[in-house]
């Protein structure tokens, strides 16, 4: 008899992981031995820069936007995951919300129609409910500060950034705010499988210092997240920069041959 134990869902898929790994190498399971395992790091993710609305403008980031549309791809994308260990997927682009949501309140920030948003719903949901089944946490990581193209021209906002270029100057409009902190929360209410958010402080953030940039996400992405009701997981960017502009100052004393910074 095999038993495969775990001490929670993510052992017990790890430990049948281990199981196929050993029949894989020819071992036969009548010479299976009694072992124990344990995850060599409880955070173990991967950083996927998704190719719609990416944060910089290119063919090689648009060159796989349908494949990534694909669920098929996604399922085998997080076989692969589960099967080397990794356990977080975390999902970047600059402005994702509109792509997920319809915002209850601003419903002329929208770029689709019903049918279009539900296919995009529909992609999202696939993509968090296969990563729970594998024991993978999934995050959804948005820069900051941009607004869809359509709220921009709507409500006067950012018009100089509808292209939504990464560098640009930090907009703290009061209704910017409001749109994003609501964003925040329906998307967490419409994802309950989506386990949690992270937040970035060195895009579109120009002019802004790093205690500014700090209030704004909790005005709006962790307020978002409080006002959604539940409990969401969270990753901190650190800035990326520490004074008003959005250029890296950060500087490494290594030597010529030693690794980045």
């Amino acid at each position: 008899m095999l038993n495969i134990i775990g001490g929670d869902n993510s052992g017990i898929i790890y430990g049948a992981l281990s199981v196929a790994e050993d029949i894989k190498n020819d071992i036969s399971p009548s010479k299976f031995l009694n072992k124990s395992e344990n995850a060599a790091y409880g955070f173990r993710a991967i950083k996927y820069d998704l190719p719609w609305d990416s944060y910089r403008h290119s063919e090689a980031l648009y060159l796989h936007t349908e494949t990534c549309k694909d669920l098929k791809y996604w399922e085998v994308f997080l076989d692969m995951m589960a099967e080397n260990r990794f356990n977080v997927l975390t999902l970047w682009n600059l402005h994702p919300y509109t792509y997920m949501i319809s915002p209850k309140n601003f419903p002329e920030a929208s770029p689709f129609n019903e049918a279009e948003l539900k296919d995009w719903q529909s992609l999202f949901h696939g993509i968090f409910k296969m990563a729970d089944a594998r024991g993978i946490d999934s995050y959804l990581m948005p820069f900051n500060i941009f607004v869809s193209p359509e709220f921009a021209k709507a409500h006067n906002v950012l018009t100089d950034n509808l292209e939504h270029h990464h560098i640009g100057r930090g907009d703290r409009s009061a209704i910017i705010k409001q749109y994003t902190k609501e964003c925040v929360a329906q998307v967490l209410q419409e994802y309950p499988e989506l386990d949690g958010m992270g937040i970035t402080l060195g895009e579109a953030v120009g002019g802004m210092t790093p205690e500014q940039r700090e209030d704004w996400v909790h005005e709006t992405i962790i307020e978002g997240m409080r006002l959604s009701g539940r409990k969401t997981k969270l990753i901190h960017r650190i800035p990326l920069s520490a004074n008003l502009n959005q250029e890296c100052i950060i500087r490494s004393k290594l030597t010529p041959h030693s690794g980045g910074y």
